[in-house]
């Protein structure tokens, strides 16, 4: 099948053109503002046939629907084994940053125990371990090819918000600014 093809010409699956300028040359021309993104297998044949290149930072995967079938770090591999049972497992490359990612957090309209609205300004650090990789990344993953820094950081938003909220509203305002004990709390409660 050609790079420009739209569809097989055997099996007249539709092919993801715009992924294929994504992965030159078997190496990701990751954006700055991607955390993983997702390749069909089956559409970059002939763009990994000479294998792939995972820099330094970055890990690669391939899955078959929600399973992690095998990791890779750094390194140049051949997955000639995968190009082969690409279609008939309907296997994806996933590409991630591997390591420690900050992600800024800003959750506003939160109450003290006074009833003053407050908003929390803070860090979450990321870091997937490998029993949890195949969950995160088959769910996050699920719609679309691509996640980015902001779109977790939303993710994760949404999910420590309740307990943030619940603790923000049974402690003062000079509690919450004072009290560093009260912050480690926090911080152990969203973990």
């Amino acid at each position: 099948v050609g790079n420009d093809s739209l569809h097989c010409w055997n099996c007249n699956a539709t092919f993801q053109v715009a992924s294929r300028s994504d992965l030159k040359n078997g190496l990701w021309q990751k954006d700055i503002s991607v955390f993983a993104q997702v390749f069909e297998i089956r559409d970059l044949k002939s763009v990994l046939e000479n294998g792939i290149e995972i820099p330094n930072g970055i890990k690669a995967a391939v899955a078959s629907s929600e399973n992690i079938l095998q990791t890779y770090n750094a390194g140049k591999y051949s997955i000639a084994e995968h190009l082969e049972n690409a279609i008939d497992q309907n296997l994806r490359l996933i590409l991630f940053d591997a390591g420690d990612v900050s992600l800024p957090i800003h959750i506003k309209g939160l109450s003290s125990s006074e009833g003053h609205t407050v908003d929390l300004y803070g860090e979450i650090t990321l870091s997937l371990k490998e029993e949890n990789l195949s969950s995160f990344l088959t769910r996050t993953l699920k719609t679309s090819d691509r996640i980015s820094y902001e779109e977790i950081s939303n993710i994760l938003k949404e999910n420590i918000r309740p307990t943030v909220a619940a603790f923000s509203s049974e402690v003062t305002i000079s509690d919450l600014v004072s009290d560093a004990q009260g912050r480690v709390k926090l911080e152990k409660m969203v973990k």
